[in-house]
């Protein structure tokens, strides 16, 4: 395959959601028609579905590579795949259209070189929005375990490998008052208000970081991220129902018993909170003879150190890591990531791809 042609392809697939999903399914299935490619669809009702390609038909991979095929919405321009300076820009260049196009050339290397190891590609369609497919998937497939999980949704720079992300705690806020007419707040109680003395609370532990305000020095630290506020129907009414949504990322120091606690603490009279969701944080062993080798071969073909670096996201691969998988967080170069001029370094494209081949023909012989 032509991997820049199946990158600009897939660029040019407006699958943000709906019948779009189903386009890029079948572009990406089309691929592998006449090879020795097991190519699965997996379904289950109205949950996205997940795109699922293997060399062999296991449930132990000796690798699995993971990612995501849909995007976040663009303008009509952007989903036109431009090359300028050595740069593919285009929605999904670096988020992750491209490296989805590197997992399916390295599939092709493994089938036409036959190596004697078992691969597959796990690829979901809703990860901007969810992931409820990848979690239906490992839901309906407890037995898939992939001793190696490459993960190329961390796209930035080439020359990095992430050892640390962080546990991510969603929670949802409801507070309830009393309705009054707003120029006589005095006779009623003011849900919002209780929610805003609850986020103010959870301020003191959890502080506002921003651009412009303040960027800690140490970045390795547990944040909170107000996701939604909802709260009031009229302009003049003192409202009596509010939530919030709040986004937590933890580091492997915090337990979850210490959030609650905090949480619990922050609680103004008449808001309750509620667990949404609750990820588990991923540190990897920078030792693991596996990842060392890894990290030299791309040395050797990137003739540059490798670094390792901690995130503050989280990745669905981190459903592979609660079961024992190891997972290698690396991917292309590029900037703009979710903005208008998100683009890839090309070079890097090309690399990544040299990188994952080698790592395939190297892994036989561990």
């Amino acid at each position: 395959m032509d991997l820049l042609s199946v990158c600009k392809d897939l660029i040019q697939i407006q699958n943000v959601e709906g019948d779009q999903q189903e386009r890029i399914i079948s572009y990406c299935r089309n691929l592998f028609q006449g090879t020795d490619a097991i190519v699965k669809i997996i379904r289950n009702g109205s949950i996205p579905p997940v795109l699922y390609i293997a060399n062999r038909e296991t449930n132990t991979p000796d690798v699995a590579i993971v990612g995501h095929l849909d995007v976040v919405p663009g303008t009509p321009e952007q989903f036109i795949p431009t090359e300028k300076d050595g740069r593919l820009y285009g929605r999904g260049s670096l988020d992750m259209k491209s490296f989805a196009a590197v997992a399916f050339e390295s599939m092709f290397f493994v089938l036409k070189e036959k190596l004697p190891l078992s691969v597959a590609i796990v690829l979901e369609t809703d990860e901007e929005t969810g992931s409820s497919g990848m979690q239906n998937f490992v839901k309906t497939h407890p037995d898939f375990i992939p001793k190696v999980v490459l993960d190329v949704d961390v796209g930035g720079d080439i020359t990095k490998i992430i050892d640390k992300c962080k546990r991510p705690v969603f929670v949802e806020l409801k507070a309830t008052g009393e309705s009054a007419h707003g120029s006589e707040p005095w006779k009623g109680t003011d849900a919002n208000e209780r929610l805003i003395q609850t986020i103010n609370h959870l301020r003191q532990k959890y502080p506002y970081y921003s651009a412009d305000t303040l960027v800690p020095a140490d970045q390795w630290i547990n944040t909170l991220h107000v996701g939604k506020i909802r709260g009031g129907d009229t302009l003049n009414v003192i409202c009596d129902t509010a939530s919030a949504e709040l986004d937590f990322r933890l580091t492997q120091n915090t337990p979850v018993d210490e959030l609650s606690a905090d949480i619990e603490e922050a609680l103004a009279l008449g808001v309750s909170s509620a667990v949404l969701y609750c990820g588990e944080p991923v540190v990897i062993n920078q030792n693991n003879p596996i990842l060392q080798q890894y990290k030299k071969i791309a040395e050797d073909i990137l003739k540059t150190p490798i670094e390792f670096q901690s995130i503050g996201g989280a990745t669905t691969s981190r459903l592979f890591a609660e079961k024992g998988s190891l997972i290698i967080y690396h991917t292309g170069s590029g900037a703009g990531l979710h903005a208008a001029d998100e683009y890839l370094e090309l070079n890097s494209l090309y690399q990544l791809a040299e990188i994952q081949k080698a790592f395939f023909k190297a892994y036989t012989s561990l």
